[in-house]
């Protein structure tokens, strides 16, 4: 939607079982007069792990709203990101 006038509403829930390794990647390149909003849930039970990387370039305005629970013992996340305005 690159130099398009968009509203982008973005809705991610992952729920990742005992022992089990997710990596994640969110990418956008919007246009300026375009508006983004996330919201990422994610639930991590015994033993599991997420990897996860944001990257957004452009956009009017941009926000994403992440919830992470590490629900058990040995639960581990790693979260990166990037925005870059113009």
């Amino acid at each position: 939607c690159s130099g398009d006038d968009a509203f982008l509403l973005n809705r991610v829930e992952a729920h990742i079982g005992p022992r089990a390794k997710l990596s994640f990647t969110s990418a956008q390149r919007l246009g300026n007069k375009a508006s983004y909003l996330a919201r990422h849930n994610f639930h991590l039970d015994r033993d599991s792990e997420l990897e996860s990387m944001y990257l957004n370039v452009g956009a009017q305005s941009s926000r994403l709203d992440l919830d992470l629970f590490l629900n058990q013992p040995g639960a581990s996340a790693q979260l990166r990101a990037v925005t870059i305005s113009d």
